[in-house]
C-alpha cells in the first residue's frame, strides 16, 4: 500500500522515548552505550527539550519500496525486518560544530529503544539542512499475518544533538512534550511531507480530484519544482475490497509517473477509522500530496485497488489521466470583476450580484442559482483558454459556521479574461437542514498563497423556500 497523509499521535506511554538516553550510533539499546547513556535510565531534563519552534522537524517517513513490495532486512538465520526510509529538516543557525541527527525508535515487539544516524542531504527548504535516515533493524517484522501487521505499531521521534550532549527532540507535528509518530496501518505506517508546517508555504499546488460519475477536474496549474494533490471518490473503484479476521485487507493507491524522466510516486487515497489504533471497517477518502519533479513536463495517473484475491484499476482504458506540468508558475491574478448572476429558468448570467440574493419558492422548483465573476492574469487569460490554471474558489459560511470552500467551474474565454462560475450549493441550501443566511466570497489565486477575493456577499432563504423534509417551513 502506499503513504497517507493521516498522522496519528500516541500520548506519552513510555516517557524515555523523548528525554531518556541512547547508546552507539548503529541501533542500540537505550541506556547501554557510551554516547548519551545515564545513569539508571533516569530523564536527563537539564539537557533534553521538546521543539515547538522548527529547530528539527521531521518531514516524512514510510517503508522503502522494493521489488515487489517493500524493502526488507534480513538477518542470517534470524527473521526480516520492513526498512524505513525518510528525512529530517533542521534549522541551519541550530547547527553548531559537532551537532548530529538522529532518530530514535521503537517497535511494539521490542522492550528497548534503537537509533540511527541521518546523513546530511539536498532537498531542505531555504533555511533548512536536511538529513536523511534509513531504520532497517528492529523495526517490523515482514512475513507476517494481516491480523497482526493491522496490530503492528513503530513509534519514531528525531532528535538533534549537540556536541554539548544536549538533545532537541522534534515536537512540531506532535502535540505534547512526550509524544510521538506512531506508524500504524491506519496511516500505512508513514508520515507525508507538511509543506504548511515549519517551511515556506507551499506554493502552485494543483488539485487533481477524481470524482463519481467518472469525472475529472484539476484545479490549479501543475508547476515543475512544486506539488499536487490528489482527491479521490472511492466509489470510483470498488472491486477489491474484503476483510481477514475482522479487519480490512485492501487499499486504493494513487500512482503518478512523470515524463519526460519516468519518476514514479505513490500513496494511498483511503483511511480507516482506527480508534485505539486498531482499523475498523469504516473508511473515508484521503487526499495524497506529491512533489513534482523539477524537469517534468507530464503527469499520467491511475490509481489500483488491492484486495486480498484480485486487483482492480481505474486507468482511464489504460490510457491512464494525463496533465500537463508547466516549467514556470504563471504570474499572479492582476483584477477580478464584471460579476453577473441568474436566478432564471432560461440560465443566463445578467450583469450584476445582488446582494442580498433571496431564493424564495420559485427559484427553488424552476430557477437556476449561480454567480460568475472575470478574472485577468497577465500571460495566461490573454491567450487560449487554460481555465484550470487558476485556483478559483468560493469560501463560505453558514449561518456562522466556516464550511469548506467549493471550487468554481471554469465558463472560457471572455476577451482577455476567464470567467468562473459559482453554483449555489444544493446540498446544502436545497437538500440539507434549515437554513437562513449563506455568506460567500469569491477568492482567485494562481499558487494558492496570494489570493485576491470579491467583497463578502450573502444569500438569505425566503420565508416562501421550503423543503419538506423540514416539517415545517417558518
Amino acid at each position: 500500500m502506499g503513504r497517507m497523509t493521516a498522522l496519528r499521535l500516541t500520548a506519552g506511554l513510555v516517557v524515555s522515548l523523548v528525554l531518556l538516553a541512547c547508546g552507539p550510533d548503529a541501533s542500540v539499546q537505550v541506556g547501554r552505550g557510551a554516547d548519551d547513556a545515564l545513569d539508571d535510565g533516569q530523564l536527563a531534563l537539564a539537557t533534553d527539550a521538546a521543539d515547538h519552534s522548527c529547530r528539527v522537524t521531521l518531514r516524512h517517513i514510510e517503508r522503502a519500496p522494493g521489488i515487489g513490495g517493500f524493502e526488507t532486512h534480513c538477518v542470517a538465520g534470524g527473521s526480516c525486518q520492513y526498512v524505513w526510509q525518510g528525512a529530517v529538516d533542521v534549522a541551519t543557525a541550530s547547527l553548531s560544530t559537532g551537532a548530529r541527527v538522529y532518530v530514535q525508535y521503537k517497535s511494539q515487539d521490542q522492550a528497548t529503544w534503537s537509533k540511527k544516524a541521518a546523513a546530511k542531504s539536498a532537498g531542505a527548504p531555504a533555511g533548512f539542512t536536511r538529513y536523511t535516515f534509513r531504520l532497517d533493524t528492529k523495526t517490523v517484522e515482514a512475513g507476517q499475518s494481516l491480523t497482526s501487521l493491522q496490530r503492528a505499531k513503530l513509534e519514531v521521534m528525531p532528535y538533534l544533538r549537540s556536541a554539548d550532549g544536549s538533545r532537541l527532540f522534534d515536537h512540531n507535528l506532535v502535540a505534547g512534550d512526550l509524544d510521538s509518530y506512531a506508524l500504524v496501518a491506519s496511516n500505512s505506517w508513514s508520515v507525508v511531507d507538511d509543506g504548511s508546517v515549519c517551511g515556506p508555504p507551499r506554493v502552485n499546488q494543483a488539485t487533481l480530484s477524481f470524482l463519481a460519475g467518472w469525472r475529472q477536474e484539476q484545479h490549479g496549474a501543475l508547476v515543475a519544482g512544486a506539488h499536487g494533490t490528489i482527491e479521490f471518490d472511492l466509489n470510483r473503484l470498488t472491486t477489491c475490497r474484503g476483510t481477514h479476521n475482522g479487519f480490512p485487507a485492501w487499499d486504493v493507491v494513487a500512482t503518478v509517473r512523470f515524463s519526460p524522466g519516468g519518476q514514479v510516486v505513490q500513496g494511498t487515497v483511503r483511511r480507516f477509522d482506527a480508534p485505539l489504533g486498531v482499523p475498523n471497517n469504516t473508511v473515508f477518502p484521503q487526499p495524497f500530496t506529491f512533489a513534482v519533479p523539477a524537469a517534468a513536463r507530464l503527469a499520467e495517473v491511475w490509481f489500483t485497488n488491492t484486495g486480498i484475491d484480485c486487483t482492480g484499476y481505474d486507468s482511464n482504458l489504460d490510457a491512464n489521466y494525463q496533465f500537463t506540468v508547466e516549467p514556470r508558475p504563471f504570474a499572479q491574478v492582476a483584477w477580478v470583476g464584471n460579476d453577473g448572476s441568474s436566478l432564471s429558468r432560461d440560465c443566463t448570467a445578467t450583469p450584476g450580484v445582488p446582494d442580498p440574493m433571496h431564493l424564495d419558492d420559485y427559484v427553488r422548483e424552476r430557477a437556476c442559482s449561480f454567480v460568475e465573476a472575470e478574472v485577468y492574469v497577465p500571460g495566461l487569460t490573454d491567450g487560449p483558454a487554460h481555465g484550470e490554471a487558476v485556483l478559483a474558489r468560493a469560501e463560505l459560511s453558514l449561518d456562522g459556521q466556516a464550511l469548506a470552500p467549493q471550487w468554481l467551474s471554469p465558463q472560457g474565454q471572455a476577451g482577455n479574461n476567464l470567467r468562473y462560475r459559482f453554483e449555489l450549493p444544493r446540498d446544502l441550501l436545497w437538500y440539507g437542514a434549515r437554513w437562513s443566511t449563506l455568506s460567500y466570497t469569491l477568492a482567485f489565486s494562481t499558487d494558492g498563497v496570494s489570493w485576491v477575493r470579491e467583497a463578502a456577499r450573502s444569500v438569505v432563504r425566503d420565508p416562501t423556500w421550503c423543503n419538506p423534509s423540514w416539517g415545517s417551513c417558518s
